[in-house]
């Protein structure tokens, strides 16, 4: 009885539980009482004990198992029932040989957001956990919880606020971008919640309103009298993110109506010396260049085609949305700016950095997912006001100006991608 637990080469040790073994191994009575005093310090010492396991012979009126006190809630065998002996047979003999059905996956990395430094408490938690508790249980006040929470981001962004002409200015930008991560994964997870549980019109709405609020971080505050052209390049990037991320999101839960509200629906500018005076404005707005990425590449002779593009790349790791969605956003969003800007005759300032990848391992340069779907008329039929389009054929204004014009498609020195494929023109609703 000594040896099981103290001999290292005894690897494995089967304990055949009925319930005459059960009541003498609780009442420490007989030669079991005394097997139990010696296996039970060895089977609480260690967490992850492999080399014991309990087989079931025996279960009572209830369909219990007969096991002692000190092993019940750790993993047992049961070959009490003919119905279920050969698999657990199995079960027992892959258990001896250490050959596991189902193998424990490693651990993956560690998300940026988690590391020491941003340990600290998010100013928007209380409100967060509030909505997303309301989204997920349906509960009435929902709608002013998500309101409340969306409330706090906007205004919680002008703690990032940073000035400068320092030589490093971009290694400032990078912290602040990289300190926003915890509240970017609450704004994600609220929204993909909303996804799911609450796709209405008054979601939309507020998701909407939220970055119509945004709008004025993109540029100098009417207070400032001294900036530097790249003293708001974080919030460009912050917003950015947050819309082709949101719009990403809808898009993956297919609520069509929440994504073509975000772009239908004009967003007011209140007395904005970008403007002027207060005006409405369209979608692409939340595209703005930001310089530092570009002084970053050159300061650091880093030679990429775009830091900006491999930053969302990046941060897309771990966020709840496959690169492949925000890929699919990106593409969406052209499509639609460029539409619109050939149907009013204005260019269209939406740069979809992320298709620098449009033929890279995520896409393999194929048609995106809703469109591959769109082949049914059906599913074109649910989609199609993304795009703001009422048919196929209103795609033939885009395709014609591209042809006649291919500046329009963008290109990184040699990259680029063509929206026909990625669209999948040729079989875009055809199957009923």
């Amino acid at each position: 009885m000594e040896r099981m637990v103290t001999d290292s080469s005894i690897r494995k040790v089967i304990l055949v539980c009925d319930r005459a073994y059960a009541e003498k191994a609780d009442r420490r009575k007989g030669g079991v009482g005394t097997e139990a005093q010696i296996i039970s310090p060895e089977i609480y010492a260690k967490a992850d004990q492999n080399k014991f396991v309990a087989v079931v012979t025996e279960t009572n009126e209830d369909g219990e198992p007969f096991l002692p006190t000190y092993y019940r809630g750790r993993i047992h065998i049961d070959l009490s029932e003919d119905s279920i002996y050969a698999a657990n047979f199995e079960q027992l003999v892959r258990w001896a040989f250490d050959k596991p059905l189902h193998i424990k996956p490693t651990l993956g990395k560690q998300p940026n957001y988690l590391s020491t430094q941003l340990l600290a408490a998010v100013p928007t938690a209380a409100r967060f956990r509030r909505a997303l508790e309301t989204v997920r249980s349906g509960k009435e006040q929902a709608k002013g919880a998500i309101e409340d929470y969306f409330e706090d981001l906007c205004t919680g962004l002008e703690t990032l606020r940073i000035s400068g002409a320092a030589a490093d200015f971009d290694e400032k930008v990078l912290g602040s971008l990289e300190s926003f991560l915890p509240e970017r994964a609450q704004f994600l997870e609220l929204l993909l919640s909303i996804a799911k549980y609450r796709p209405s019109p008054d979601s939309w709405q507020q998701l909407h309103r939220l970055f119509e609020n945004m709008i004025p971080y993109l540029f100098r505050p009417r207070t400032t009298n001294t900036w530097n052209e790249w003293d708001f390049d974080n919030f460009r990037f912050i917003i950015h993110e947050l819309f082709l991320f949101a719009f990403g999101a809808l898009l993956k839960h297919e609520c069509f109506d929440g994504a073509s509200h975000l772009l239908r629906e004009g967003y007011y500018v209140k007395d904005n010396d970008e403007y002027g005076k207060s005006v409405m404005v369209s979608f692409d707005i939340f595209r703005q260049y930001a310089r530092v990425f570009d002084s970053r590449n050159k300061r650091l002779n880093l030679r990429r085609l775009s830091l900006r593009a491999d930053l969302l790349k990046k941060r897309s790791e771990g966020s709840g949305l496959e690169f492949r969605h925000i890929l699919q956003a990106d593409f969406v969003i052209w499509c639609r700016c460029t539409l619109d800007g050939l149907r009013n005759r204005r260019p269209c300032s939406w740069w979809p950095e992320t298709l620098l990848y449009a033929q890279s391992r995520y896409t393999g340069g194929q048609v995106f997912e809703i469109f591959a779907r769109a082949e049914s008329v059906s599913y074109f039929e649910s989609m199609k006001t993304v795009l703001g389009i009422d048919k196929k054929g209103d795609l033939d204004i885009l395709f014609s100006a591209l042809k006649e014009n291919g500046d329009l498609v963008p290109r990184w020195e040699f990259e680029s991608f063509d929206p026909a494929i990625l669209l999948g023109l040729e079989k875009l609703a055809t199957r009923a």
